[in-house]
């Protein structure tokens, strides 16, 4: 991932090198204090505090990914407005019959998909976004990712609200988006939840 920022100019996707780092810091720390001794004790109060922050959103990152992968398994054939994957019209939600969180296949070996769910006759590879900005890269990966994969429905899921250069560079790449007030509209439809309005 180092090699790939320095050495070709390839834009930072957030959220993977949040998740990386907030994995590998126990195991590395463990490691160091076994061979050294004391790299614990001597870690500053400001650089705890800032891998608490890195550890704290990699979780929240994991959690968002689990809560799609739930509502994804709760799609039987509804019926929904296309506005809530930047669509027109309306779609018709697949039933799945398998959905993996953090998948690898074996055509995509050194890709970790946050979600990949398949059905009878199609597949859609799941891309989760938390943090305050949606960044293109995380367009043109899922993109990249559903044409590796002999063209699965790319989907981006931004727990947040894209912005209207994110909404059609979407469009032109053919992945569906869905930010954070979409998301709360579409879990409420999938799970037959009635809106505040009708109640």
């Amino acid at each position: 991932m180092r090699n790939q920022l320095e050495h070709y100019a390839v834009e930072a996707d957030v959220d993977r090198i949040i998740r990386l780092l907030g994995n590998i810091r126990g195991p590395l720390l463990d490691l160091f204090e076994a061979q050294l001794g004391g790299v614990k004790r001597e870690e500053p109060v400001r650089v705890s505090k800032t891998w608490a922050d890195i550890e704290h959103r990699a979780h929240e990152a994991m959690l968002r990914e689990k809560e799609v992968a739930d509502l994804v398994r709760h799609f039987q054939g509804q019926e929904v407005p296309g506005y809530l994957f930047n669509l027109e019209g309306h779609i018709i939600l697949p039933t799945f019959k398998r959905v993996l969180h953090r998948a690898r296949t074996h055509k995509l070996r050194w890709v970790e998909i946050d979600v990949f769910a398949e059905a009878d006759d199609e597949s859609w590879v799941i891309e989760v976004k938390t943090g305050r900005m949606l960044r293109m890269a995380g367009l043109y990966q899922v993109a990249a990712v559903s044409t590796a994969l002999e063209r699965a429905t790319p989907w981006l899921v931004f727990f947040g609200e894209p912005h209207n250069a994110a909404r059609e560079q979407a469009k032109d790449l053919g992945v569906l988006l869905t930010g954070i007030q979409e998301w709360q509209e579409l879990d409420r439809l999938v799970r037959g939840i009635p809106s505040n309005e009708q109640d």
